[in-house]
C-alpha cells in the first residue's frame, strides 16, 4: 500500500505532516480531529513531501519557521480528539451522587420554574419535604 503525506495547520499556526497510508492512520498520528483534518489542510511543497516520505513519523514546523522539526515526546496533544463526560468533571450537587433527570413541562410552567430558581429551588424543597416525611 502506498502512502500519501497529509498535512494539518494547528490552532498556533504550527504546522503537522506526516506519511500515512490514510486519512484516518494520519489523525492518528497527527493527534487531530477530523474536523481539524478537513478543515484546516496545510498546503506542502514537495520538498515538505519529501521529507516526510524520506523518514517516517509525524514532523512539525513551528509558526513562522522554515524548517521541519521531530516533535519532542508528548508534545503532541490527544486532548483535541477526545470529547464526551470526564470522570470528576462535573460539579458534586449534595454527599449523594445526582442522575439527571427529566421534567416534562408547558413553556409557561418552565418559565415559572426557572423563575423560582431552578433546579436550586426543587432541591431545597425537596429537602424540606423529606424533613416532614
Amino acid at each position: 500500500m502506498s502512502e500519501s503525506v497529509f498535512g494539518v495547520v494547528m490552532a498556533a499556526g504550527e504546522v503537522r505532516m506526516v506519511a500515512a497510508p490514510s486519512k484516518t492512520a494520519a489523525m492518528g498520528l497527527l493527534a487531530v480531529s477530523q474536523y481539524r483534518m478537513e478543515n484546516y489542510p496545510a498546503e506542502l511543497s514537495d520538498k515538505d513531501r519529501h521529507v516526510a516520505m524520506q523518514e517516517p513519523g509525524v514532523w512539525v514546523r513551528d509558526a513562522g519557521a522554515d524548517d521541519w522539526r521531530k516533535p519532542v515526546e508528548g508534545e503532541l496533544s490527544r486532548s483535541e480528539t477526545k470529547g464526551g463526560a470526564r470522570e470528576g468533571v462535573r460539579r458534586p450537587i449534595g454527599a449523594a451522587p445526582a442522575k439527571l433527570r427529566s421534567l416534562r413541562l408547558t413553556d409557561e410552567d418552565w418559565s415559572v420554574f426557572l423563575a423560582l430558581g431552578g433546579a436550586q429551588w426543587l432541591r431545597e424543597r425537596l429537602r424540606r419535604a423529606k424533613k416532614k416525611v
